[in-house]
């Protein structure tokens, strides 16, 4: 039988007598914590990879498009009227948005405003 404080909140109720039934269940079928941790662990564990990796390759491909928009300004800065100039001048707004990157928006911003 579940024995939950009945003068404690709604939520801590549900809490105690979920954690109650799961030791109970537990008991009944014979496996022990440390079984449940490696069950928990062995699923876990693949999702979190590639949960990770997932991770990395957003930011190795954010700094890459970074570097590409670095590279066509340096590679087109004798003709800044090519198309690849202007389209690059263009991605750094887009590119570089992160509170990191400020002062080359502003830079962007003071180089703009000088052309106009």
């Amino acid at each position: 039988m579940l024995h939950v404080d009945a003068q404690a909140p709604l939520p801590l109720q549900l809490a105690d007598a979920f954690g109650s039934l799961v030791v109970q269940v537990l008991s009944l079928i014979h496996i022990s914590l440390s079984d449940v941790a490696l069950i928990l662990a062995t699923v876990a564990g693949p999702v979190f990879a590639v949960q990770a990796q997932k991770f990395v390759e957003r930011v190795r491909a954010a700094r890459d498009r970074r570097e590409g928009v670095f590279k066509a300004l340096m590679a087109t800065r004798g003709t800044i009227l090519s198309p690849r100039h202007v389209e690059a001048l263009n991605m750094i707004e887009l590119e570089f948005q992160d509170d990191e990157f400020r002062d080359v928006r502003e830079a962007w911003r003071d180089v703009y405003k000088r052309q106009k």
